[in-house]
């Protein structure tokens, strides 16, 4: 079989990043209120908390590697905070793992640039051991990838070389792959060793993937291991996508073990047709062939991960037991979170974690608001009174006790574009979380550059029941009828909303504002600004 591989272009210029220094200058220590808007808002305390709870989950509960994926953020600095979380206070809480989905992303993390502090390039180099390029490749890209990796392996400090691994799941890839590499090791232009890559496991939603109830898997892997020694097979990634329709942890729980039985599955029958079926063998041919001994069986998704917090040792021991290779988990929306997270009631709050050995029998606190870290800060730009009203009243004011009745409208600077038009279990394309005594409010739809605010579906208790999150603290009610009920919102204010989905939302933005809730200031004033690798 042969494939037309275009010629490479590796350097391809990244897009212009702004200067760290001269925006902390600009925006230090100013007070939220007076950024321009829509601005995106990261609270780095509940980031390290975030981080520091999924990576002690892996290391404290099941005892094996983490990979974090930093799509999210696309910042170094979060992406720190994800591999090391708690440098001065747990130095071993630590993972050299990452994943990337952008070639931008895997330059961004060590390139040297202005648009971050050189004490965080620093401590990237001395943590960062390996990198995934979580796409199957695309032929155009495969230039920029051995560039990539030749970089990674220079960049390292202390002697260590770190590694670049690809993602596949078609026999066209790896083909490809082993067409481009010959062709350099025979112009004599460059010898290289095989490329390491995970093969991408479809676990029932038909996401990507190969599935290996099918003959094709079979086939795959014969091919790989007899046409391609380019190539070496170093495990099977599995992420459950649909895990993010679980509603509660047993859910969660069943798409975490659905994730391990498939990649287990998968090393399985790709050992059998590697080295054959006579078990006092396998192990001795498999070291002695190219491809990596033990496999890693990589899985998790957000809510997944998050589920396996919950796990009793000795159910974990057990599952570790059963598997033909090396677990490791892997995550990414963990450090900002959003709506879409709090509604699968997988998080644990803070004070679970320190009070309960078993998570799963204290189910209350599932979900807190109070710990995604990522929201957008919006400013009010027009008043509609009761213009959804069933009654048809035309209104110029709010209601006089101030407080938004049904029927009720207003409009933010933050659109389509501003939050994604991404949509989850709770209704509306964001929640309004700040000022509290404006929670109730959302944006219930949007055109490009403005979301029109209503007021959101139940009550009070409902809200609750949602977020796990009280709505308002005691000092800013002056009577019972004041907590039923959120304040109208007036031409100038200044709001911040949780996006159904970070990730997207996040992308949006050149830059972000770093506020610390557990700072003098509550949260109140920028502290930092980090600047994101952008596009691809």
């Amino acid at each position: 079989m042969s494939l037309s591989v275009p010629s490479i272009q590796p350097g391809t210029p990244a897009a212009p990043r702004p200067s760290k220094a001269a925006l902390r200058a600009l925006f230090g220590g100013q007070p939220l209120t007076s950024l321009r808007t829509p601005a995106a808002i990261v609270d780095i305390s509940r980031v390290r908390r975030n981080c520091a709870r999924m990576l002690s989950a892996a290391q404290d509960v099941w005892g094996v590697e983490f990979r974090a994926h930093v799509k999210t953020h696309k910042a170094l600095e979060a992406s720190l905070c994800m591999l090391l979380p708690d440098p001065s206070g747990r130095p071993s809480l630590r993972t050299g793992r990452a994943i990337v989905s952008t070639l931008q992303e895997g330059w961004g993390l060590i390139e040297e640039s202005d648009a971050n502090d050189p004490a965080d390039r620093g401590q990237m180099k001395r943590v960062l051991e390996e990198v995934l390029y979580s796409l199957p490749p695309a032929m155009d890209k495969l230039g920029d990838l051995l560039a990539l990796r030749t970089a990674l392996r220079e960049y390292s400090a202390a002697g260590r070389k770190a590694q670049l691994r690809l993602m596949v799941d078609n026999v066209k890839q790896v083909l490809a792959l082993e067409q481009f590499m010959s062709a350099l090791t025979h112009d004599g232009s460059e010898r290289t060793e095989p490329w390491s890559v995970f093969v991408k496991i479809e676990c029932g939603g038909k996401r990507a993937g190969l599935d290996t109830t099918t003959a094709y898997f079979k086939h795959f892997i014969k091919l790989v291991d007899e046409q391609c020694p380019h190539v070496s097979i170093f495990g099977f990634y599995v992420h459950a996508g649909q895990s993010y329709a679980s509603k509660n942890l047993e859910q969660a729980d069943g798409f975490f073990n659905t994730e391990i039985r498939t990649a287990d599955d998968a090393c399985r029958m790709a050992k059998e047709v590697l080295y054959g079926a006579v078990a006092g063998s396998v192990d001795e041919r498999h070291r002695a062939s190219r491809h990596s001994f033990p496999f890693t069986l990589s899985v998790g998704s957000t809510p997944t991960a998050h589920a396996a917090i919950s796990f009793e040792k000795q159910k974990v021991n057990e599952a570790l037991a059963k598997l033909s290779g090396i677990l490791e988990l892997h995550g990414g929306n963990y450090p900002f979170l959003d709506l879409q997270q709090i509604a699968t009631k997988v998080i644990p709050t803070q004070q679970q974690q320190e009070d309960c050995t078993d998570c799963s029998t204290s189910p209350s606190g599932w979900g807190a608001m109070s710990d995604v870290a990522f929201s957008i800060l919006s400013t009010v730009i027009a008043e509609y009174p009761a213009r959804a009203s069933t009654s048809k009243t035309n209104k110029l004011e709010w209601h006089p006790s101030g407080h938004v009745q049904p029927g009720d409208e207003a409009m933010c600077d933050a659109g389509g574009i501003a939050m994604s038009k991404d949509q989850g279990p709770f209704g509306g394309l964001g929640h309004v979380i700040w000022p509290t005594d404006r929670i109730g409010w959302e944006i219930s739809r949007a055109s490009q550059e403005h979301g029109v605010l209503a007021l959101r579906k139940g009550d009070t208790s409902k809200w609750q029941a949602e977020w796990a999150y009280p709505r308002r603290s005691s000092s800013s009610r002056s009577n019972e009828s004041d907590a039923e009920e959120p304040k109208a919102v007036c031409i100038g204010d200044k709001i911040r909303i949780v996006p159904q989905h970070a990730c997207l939302t996040a992308a949006q933005y050149p830059w972000y504002y770093v506020v610390d809730s557990e700072d003098e200031t509550k949260g109140s004033t920028v502290k930092d600004v980090w600047v994101p690798w952008k596009f691809w």
